[in-house]
């Protein structure tokens, strides 16, 4: 086998194709797909070809003729058998005018990404029903590896779309945590700022000086203050009568030593309550 120089292949072997030029600049550029579009454009434009018989047996012939004999025996070049024929391949070659785009070189199909296998190789007649078997075994086999491929190629673009969206949102979720961090930094600097400023306030007001609560409630004259210390008497005169009758409710007192406290507390309450009118009237304070 040669290799043929032609519109994706040179002399050398190498192999050219936009889809190779471009490869850095796609970002879903992917083995499977290139050898589907090599594999297409192959099948249209075969990169080797095989040398013809004669040759071979020309050059079979001029060895045999070249070389020495030994003793009046031939050389063990000649004994051998001729080689077998070598098998050449017969890709059908197609317009491409009248090619549908899936088969034009360079388009890719979705769910078939290589073409069928029967499209170039040894035709039936050149071949062994040994050599037939297997290599109807090798398409079947390519043919489940095309299938399987293509299902888990889409079952691995599935999975990348679901792994696409999920960064998708864990991206906005960190986004979104981000900002209630910085928010709640925030509300624990107020409140630091809150807690420094009422601490101070507490330490202020400690270091006052303590004032004297009956010398600053007190009248402006003994009898403000008389009035002052009468009034507070009535209201526990007042106070200690109604802890007596609930506790008279509650069987807790009887009823004669509640019935005694009860008139002494009350003639107490009396006479506070006449003082207190006639301090207030001494004062100016007519009811």
């Amino acid at each position: 086998m040669l290799v043929k120089a032609g519109k994706y292949v040179d002399i050398s072997g190498r192999c050219y194709h936009p889809y190779l030029a471009y490869w850095s600049n796609r970002s879903d550029s992917n083995l499977v797909d290139l050898i589907g579009i090599m594999q297409n454009v192959f099948s249209q434009e075969p990169p080797v070809y095989a040398k013809s018989n004669v040759s071979t047996q020309q050059q079979q012939q001029q060895q045999q003729q070249n070389s020495p004999t030994l003793g009046g025996y031939p050389s063990p070049t000649t004994s051998l058998k001729p080689a077998p024929p070598i098998l050449t391949y017969s890709p059908q070659t197609t317009n491409s005018s009248t090619m549908s785009p899936s088969q034009q070189p360079g388009v890719i199909q979705r769910h078939n990404r290589y073409p069928a296998s029967t499209m170039y190789g040894p035709s039936s007649q050149q071949l062994t029903p040994q050599q037939a078997q297997l290599y109807t075994k090798l398409q079947e086999a390519l043919l489940e590896f095309n299938t399987a491929s293509s299902r888990e190629m889409d079952n691995l673009v599935t999975v990348n779309k679901q792994l696409n969206d999920a960064e998708s949102r864990t991206k906005a979720e960190l986004q979104n945590l981000k900002e209630m961090n910085n928010k709640i930094q925030f509300n624990i600097a107020a409140l630091t700022r809150c807690i420094e400023q009422l601490n101070a306030k507490i330490e202020q007001i400690r270091s006052w000086p303590e004032e004297p609560v009956d010398e600053i409630i007190c009248g402006s004259s003994v009898v403000h203050n008389q009035l002052f210390e009468l009034v507070a008497e009535e209201i526990a005169i007042e106070d200690t009568i109604y802890y007596l009758g609930k506790a008279l409710s509650q069987d807790k007192v009887e009823l004669n030593a509640y019935m005694k406290h009860l008139r002494n507390l009350s003639r107490e309450q009396f006479m506070k309550k006449a003082l207190i009118k006639k301090v207030k009237a001494q004062l100016g304070h007519v009811e």
